[in-house]
């Protein structure tokens, strides 16, 4: 006999086939309906995700907000993933998808008092084989998914242990048949969850509830279990939740087959498609990153991170979204970048106001970086409407001439408003330097006129330099 745990739930896509104002709308309207659901069957469960979709109830609905804080205290209601987001699962960098998971750990233990232990990416369309570590570093060991499906990727079993690599961390993942029904469930659909199963596991999970535009269980759906309960051969159904699973599947973890390296392949096309929302997610991450290295944590950089992993949504950063929905989200990561650019700004001056005084143009330069750059420098200084004199050098804070080159400022203004120059610069990983005009009069600084790289060498006067 055969438990089948059924998980009421509601696939939400914030951002799809309709803006995020429309997804916020069904969030809303998904939550409300689930609540009138337990208020009315006192035996039934619901599980929900995505710490965004909490944020935005909290805001908006805030009596609805705390139905839902007093049917999770009663254990009806099962905080599931705790991430920010389900996002996509090959796209974003590392350090993002720790971020995914570190937001919504940080925001589920603010307002529920604990964060959810078992990851949750049901609609993800591919999971790389970085996952298991970072999951295992959020502190999650346990994993529910479905895409790829079984006909995009056979799997031993229905319930695995996944690791990465070999000598990585592991994490025990089950793959759902599917996520909800768009109707009734049918017997076939729970055979279907029955499937699959390891020798010696008598547990299984079926998702039921009517999304993927909101609606969660619905009366009919809740009648249809309760009828069928103890009818289909083989199985017993009860209402459930992923831990309650989990839980009653511990036992056989030792014993379940392995999956090492990465679960794909799922709408692969997605990934060749809209590279304009791809870059703009990886260049927030990045410049992110650098801030919270350089200015360390704060109240914005916290809500651009939570604009960037909103972002990471499968279907955002997939590029299946209507290309109606983009604008407004180019507008939301521009303003992330933004305000990670204002913070490595601003804290890079603060750090030129504590130098010593000096009497010379200073260039004060930041590798914001967590890796050493070696490589060319274009800055354009301000020269007092002077041209730049031949004994005029660029010296580093011990006096010695840095090589430089003169190229054409991107101003094109008369008498050498701006100076461009071109000069080799190496930084450590978040390095801070500082290198002198020195305008003082002397010998022309003697300066090899070609600067080189390890792929090119450009010579004075070479393609419109000067």
């Amino acid at each position: 006999m055969i438990t089948v745990h059924v998980v009421f739930n509601a696939h939400l896509d914030p951002i799809w086939l309709w803006p995020w104002p429309v997804g916020l709308d069904s969030a809303l309207a998904t939550c409300r309906s689930a609540c009138d659901r337990l208020d009315a069957h006192p035996d039934v469960v619901f599980t929900r995700g995505e710490a965004w979709v909490y944020e935005m109830i909290r805001r908006t609905d805030p009596a609805l907000f705390e139905r839902i804080r007093a049917h999770h205290q009663a254990g009806r209601w099962e905080l599931a993933g705790g991430w920010w987001v389900q996002p996509d699962c090959n796209l974003p960098s590392g350090w993002g998808l720790a971020q995914q998971i570190a937001l919504g750990r940080r925001w589920f233990d603010e307002h529920f008092g604990a964060a959810p232990d078992i990851g949750y990416n049901v609609d993800s369309f591919g999971h790389a084989a970085s996952l298991p570590r970072i999951l295992w570093e959020g502190g999650q060991r346990r994993y529910i998914m479905m895409r790829p499906q079984g006909h995009e990727m056979r799997l031993p079993a229905r319930l695995f242990r996944w690791r990465g690599q070999a000598d990585g961390p592991e994490v025990t993942v089950f793959r759902l048949a599917r996520y909800n029904t768009h109707h009734l469930p049918t017997v076939e659909d729970v055979r279907q969850a029955a499937s699959e199963l390891p020798a010696g596991v008598s547990d299984t999970m079926f998702f039921a509830g009517l999304g993927d535009h909101g609606g969660g269980p619905t009366e009919e759906i809740i009648a249809w279990i309760r009828a069928h309960q103890d009818t289909i051969p083989g199985c017993r159904l009860e209402f459930s939740s992923p831990s309650r699973f989990f839980d009653a599947v511990a036992a056989h973890d030792a014993k379940l087959p392995e999956v090492v390296g990465e679960l794909q392949h799922h709408a692969v096309g997605c990934y060749s498609v809209e590279r304009g929302v791809k870059t703009a997610v990886r260049r927030a991450e990045q410049r992110l990153a650098q801030a919270a290295a350089v200015v360390g944590e704060s109240a914005s950089l916290d809500a651009a991170w939570r604009t960037v992993c909103f972002h990471q949504f499968h279907d955002t950063l997939g590029g299946t979204c209507l290309p109606s929905a983009y604008p407004s989200i180019y507008d939301q990561l521009g303003g992330a970048a933004a305000a990670a650019e204002e913070a490595l700004v601003l804290q890079l001056r603060r750090t030129a106001a504590a130098l010593p005084p000096a009497a010379q143009q200073r260039l004060v330069l930041q590798n914001a970086s967590d890796l050493p750059f070696e490589g060319l420098v274009c800055a354009e200084a301000w020269m007092e409407r002077q041209a730049w004199q031949p004994h005029w050098r660029l010296v580093d804070p011990h006096g010695q001439t840095v090589p430089w080159q003169l190229i054409d400022p991107e101003a094109s203004l008369p008498g050498g408003l701006m100076a461009s120059l071109v000069f080799p610069v190496t930084l450590q990983p978040r390095e801070v330097t500082h290198l002198r005009i020195d305008t003082a009069p002397g010998q022309a600084a003697s300066v090899d006129t070609t600067l080189s790289t390890a792929s090119a060498a450009v010579q004075s006067g070479e393609l419109g330099w000067s």
